[in-house]
């Protein structure tokens, strides 16, 4: 294992982070397999770009530069830049300690809380409590899948890896325990949960019918399952109009195609968590009007 120093970073550097992942092995003193560094390489973009999503829901982004391999073992060096502080607690050891004392663990429920936290339920009737940004990564495939390529070299010769981010302690993962990063197999219906504050465009007062809602970067269409909400809604005690917002609790069912490519999706809202009255109550247009 090399000693880890960090590269010297200057100039329009000095806000970027070093990510390094390191092999040792017979099969990996200063060299790699190609696709199994291509690999690799893709893992880490993955990974960064994952953790800026749970933690930021998507509002942020980062450049990623592969900056060296060193031998001696087979190490690989990315820079990321233009996240410093987000990424310190969203990359380093930290998500990849969540992974590894969850990946192998089934989800059976999840609720949001006030603060802003998940209380979830295992299979197992473990009660956890996740932050929003754990809860997001969870249910982030892309974020899920990369920390699998990572174990993959300790699949096919490698007999250990170390993974670490900026300054935080590395976590070093053997070949005996690569399983334990490894995902579960994918359900047949991939579905996503996320919490965001979201604007009403058109109601619907049928409950078998759908909302079409206004989010921060896109229109969605979904069925609220809030009953007690929609109890509210229909008696009167809550009042709807186009400035109200409301932070809603989202369920996102994915329809994959025959080649397993995601191609459709439905949207549905398990829970208003919060409601907003805007300053002027404008009247909406209601599903029967469209």
């Amino acid at each position: 294992m090399t000693n880890g120093e960090a590269l010297p970073i200057d100039g329009p550097k000095a806000g970027a982070l070093e990510f390094k992942v390191e092999y040792e092995g017979p099969g990996y003193v200063g060299r790699m397999e190609a696709r199994e560094l291509s690999s690799v390489i893709s893992a880490m973009v993955d990974y960064a770009e994952g953790s800026l999503k749970a933690v930021a829901d998507g509002g942020v982004s980062a450049r990623i530069e592969i900056a060296a391999f060193e031998s001696g073992s087979f190490d690989i060096i990315a820079i990321i830049y233009e996240a410093q502080w987000l990424l310190t607690t969203a990359c380093g050891a930290g998500f990849f300690r969540f992974w590894w004392k969850n990946m192998r663990k089934v989800v059976a429920n999840a609720r949001p809380l006030d603060s802003g936290d998940w209380e979830v339920t295992m299979k197992s009737g473990e009660v956890m409590h996740w932050t929003n940004a754990q809860w997001r990564a969870w249910n982030d495939r892309r974020f899920k899948k990369s920390v699998g390529k990572f174990v993959e070299p300790l699949r096919k010769g490698a007999t250990r890896a170390h993974f670490r981010l900026g300054d935080e302690p590395a976590l070093s993962v053997s070949a005996a325990d690569a399983d334990r990063l490894a995902p579960m197999p994918e359900p047949e219906a991939h579905v996503e949960r996320f919490t965001a504050w979201a604007q009403p465009a058109v109601v619907a007062f049928d409950p078998t019918r759908q909302w079409r809602l206004n989010l921060p970067k896109e229109g969605i269409t979904a069925k609220i399952e809030d009953k007690t909400f929609l109890e509210d809604v229909a008696l009167g005690r809550i009042r709807i109009g186009k400035n109200d917002k409301f932070l809603l609790a989202f369920r996102i069912e994915w329809e994959t195609d025959s080649d397993g490519v995601e191609s459709k999706r439905k949207a549905f809202v398990e829970r208003v968590i919060e409601y907003s009255p805007g300053a002027e109550q404008d009247e909406l247009p209601t599903e029967e009007d469209e």
